[in-house]
């Protein structure tokens, strides 16, 4: 046994083959009062010194926490997905990544890969793990886009544990074509311009200020829901309609503007407010997602989605739904695409070119025109 002379409580074992080494790591368990030495792995298995270390350092940190789960580390080998996926997630924190960014990845972790790959090693995930995750999710009834995010995540992962030094195995993902998995399910359906009155004469959203506001800015700015929910008296300016946005996806700011004939002309209600008010609120706090959600969720289905099936992406109204009449209504009046592009603030213009066949110089006219 050869203790590292790199990092303290690593010790490596050279296999009598000469091809493998045996990684163990040593430290006090002040719980049970004694050493402990455990046995981590083999080089073969894409363990390493600093793989060790790391590991070493978290046994520490959750026995000097008093963390229960530090049991497990004496019952079993820890070297799982789980633990190179929490080495990752730590590591976008530590590089301070958008936090809701970071979260939306650990909960696609914990909702899609903890449970079939998380107490596997890096080592013994097999194609065939991928592929029956793959199958479970389709019959699941997730869209391709879902999936293809999944094997992503799974991938970075590995790619960082091997980048890092944790892992010196391969990466199963790369024997697993992520383009192969074709996505199609855009959201294509948006709301006539008769819809969008059928919509807001509807009595539950007359009814409910709250609903009724934010369907209304959302119909004249295009914007998503986190960043409807964000706006403040003092990003309004009531003289010429100009939205002041933040784009919570990618933390960029841009503008937009207040349809003024969607609020009957009339927005004297935004003088009541105080400037740091939220808009879309009921007293002035700002409102949380869900608040919007599910009502609207509900008058949405009654209204357009009787009859279609719950994963019809295509066909049924979501409440990004308004997005996409914002734009496409745009386009139907003849909005060049690069004008709906910033009004979208769609990174790149091929994003905003779906709306193109939309317009009135798609083409229709002359299809029209053939058989006159």
């Amino acid at each position: 046994m050869i203790t590292s002379k790199r990092f303290t409580g690593v010790q490596l074992n050279h296999l009598k083959n000469g091809t493998d080494i045996t990684y163990y790591i040593n430290y006090f368990d002040t719980d049970l009062k004694k050493n402990v030495q455990l046995k981590v792995g083999k080089r073969s298995e894409g363990i390493n010194e600093v793989f060790c270390k790391n590991m070493r350092s978290d046994i520490l940190n959750k026995i000097r926490l008093g963390d229960k789960s530090v049991s497990q580390f004496r019952k079993t080998n820890p070297i799982t997905l789980d633990t190179h996926a929490s080495t990752y997630f730590q590591h976008l924190r530590d590089k301070e990544a958008s936090e809701k960014s970071t979260k939306n990845e650990e909960n696609r972790y914990k909702n899609h890969l903890n449970k079939p790959l998380g107490s596997k090693s890096l080592a013994k995930i097999t194609t065939d793990d991928v592929n029956a995750l793959t199958k479970n999710k389709r019959s699941a009834g997730l869209s391709n886009a879902t999936i293809k995010h999944i094997h992503a995540l799974l991938s970075v992962i590995i790619s960082y544990s091997i980048k890092s030094g944790g892992y010196t195995g391969y990466n199963i993902m790369q024997s697993i074509n992520i383009n192969k998995v074709k996505i199609d399910n855009a959201r294509e359906r948006f709301l006539s311009a008769p819809e969008v009155k059928t919509l807001l004469s509807d009595k539950e959203i007359v009814g409910n200020p709250l609903l009724s506001t934010f369907c209304k800015f959302a119909l004249s700015s295009g914007s998503r829901l986190s960043t409807l929910l964000s706006i403040r008296r003092k990003d309004i300016n009531s003289d010429t309609g100009i939205l002041t946005l933040k784009d919570e996806k990618n933390g960029s700011t841009y503008s937009g503007f207040i349809a003024k004939n969607l609020f009957n002309n009339d927005i004297t209600f935004l003088d009541k407010l105080k400037p740091n008010d939220f808009v879309i609120s009921t007293n002035g706090l700002k409102t949380g997602q869900t608040v919007i959600q599910k009502p609207l969720r509900s008058i949405l289905n009654r209204l357009f989605n009787e009859n279609l099936d719950s994963n019809d992406r295509k066909n049924r109204v979501v409440i990004h739904s308004l997005r996409h009449t914002f734009a496409s209504l745009l386009a139907i009046n003849g909005t060049p695409i690069y004008t709906i592009q910033i009004l979208l603030n769609h990174a790149q213009v091929t994003t905003s070119q779906r709306y193109a066949k939309l317009a009135p110089d798609s083409g229709s006219n002359f299809v029209q025109a053939l058989y006159i």
